[in-house]
């Protein structure tokens, strides 16, 4: 790992469509939560999660998949496997507790992904931008701090759907980190090269068809690999459909009752390819165009949007939820400053 801290960002055009993508993405995932938890609130988790990944491999084109490579496969590997356990988890956590609790949860990725950045030198300590952390942190809270009603009854192992939500927002905090370091954006999308201790002033073509790595100069004289986003999500979703494949005949050797109705099948296309496929994809392509811990922050936007939900269909929003909604979003603009 280099010493020195990133010191290049992308151009201001790109800058602000990450910002766009993470609004979008807001709107996509409030949706989802809602879904998962009134619709598939007893459907297998692993199951849900696995059905989920595959899409993924729509983005791989047939001549990448007829020569794979490896170096790309194995980040691949590692990124498919922090994505499948994060996802595994956040839709424990939806089953066993609220969705005001989990989403609280999720906004600690923020926090776990800035001391990640700065401890890797992505990112240097700023009071400023720490304390914009922390009030989208408290944000979360103070909005959550009504209309939980404890999950008493409704949620008989909160604590433990809680504890689901955590690991998440860990797994979560870690495949940002991961996306945003070694991945960058395809030539052919208007994308930059990221060079260390320099300028953004494009770079070298990629290479051959699939290949797509570009090598970046580094302070110190060492090359660090940058992977095209779209073909590692691509294999992310073939190695991690091919290795949890293990998943279905699991269920059907144990018998396992899987309620299936048109609902429940709506659902899991929408959660597998807008939730995750169509979401993913630009919320990594966000990551690359902003920054790991900005990307994360932008997830507690879910609070405001969930206020400005039930204010449109005339429910009540009480003084806590407003205020806890402010502070997100100042936070939110506060750390893009």
């Amino acid at each position: 790992m280099s010493s020195s801290v990133s010191s290049s960002s992308p151009p201001l055009p790109l800058y602000t469509l990450g910002l766009l993508y993470l609004l979008l993405i807001t709107l996509i995932w409030s949706l989802s939560s809602l879904l998962v938890s009134s619709t598939l609130p007893t459907f297998p988790s692993p199951l849900l999660t696995y059905l989920s990944t595959f899409p993924f491999t729509l983005l791989l084109k047939k001549s990448e998949i007829k020569s794979p490579h490896l170096p790309t496969i194995k980040l691949s590997t590692l990124l498919g496997s922090t994505w499948y356990l994060s996802n595994l988890f956040y839709y424990l956590s939806l089953q066993k507790t609220s969705v005001t609790s989990s989403t609280v949860l999720s906004t600690s990725s923020s926090l776990i992904t800035y001391i990640i950045e700065t401890y890797l030198n992505e990112e240097r300590y700023d009071i400023r931008r720490l304390a914009c952390v922390g009030l989208v942190i408290a944000g979360a809270v103070v909005s959550a701090s009504i209309g939980d009603g404890g999950g008493g009854e409704m949620y008989p192992k909160k604590y433990l759907g809680d504890f689901y939500g955590f690991v998440s927002a860990v797994g979560y905090s870690f495949y940002t980190v991961i996306v945003k370091r070694f991945c960058v954006e395809g030539k052919e999308e208007g994308g930059y090269e990221k060079v260390r201790g320099g300028s953004c002033d494009g770079g070298e073509e990629v290479g051959e068809v699939g290949e797509a790595r570009e090598q970046v100069q580094e302070e110190d004289g060492e090359k660090e690999e940058k992977f095209e986003l779209r073909l590692t999500l691509g294999y992310m979703g073939l190695m991690t459909s091919l290795l949890g494949f293990i998943v279905i005949p699991y269920y059907a050797v144990t018998g396992t009752n899987v309620e299936m109705t048109w609902t429940i099948l709506g659902s899991i296309t929408y959660v597998a390819l807008i939730d995750n496929l169509l979401s993913d994809y630009l919320w990594a392509k966000s990551v690359v165009y902003t920054s790991a811990t900005v990307a994360t922050v932008g997830l507690a936007l879910t609070v405001p949007v969930a206020v400005l939900i039930d204010w449109i269909e005339g429910g009540g929003v009480g003084w806590a939820r407003l205020v806890g909604s402010g502070l997100v979003v100042v936070g939110f603009v506060g750390i893009n400053i």
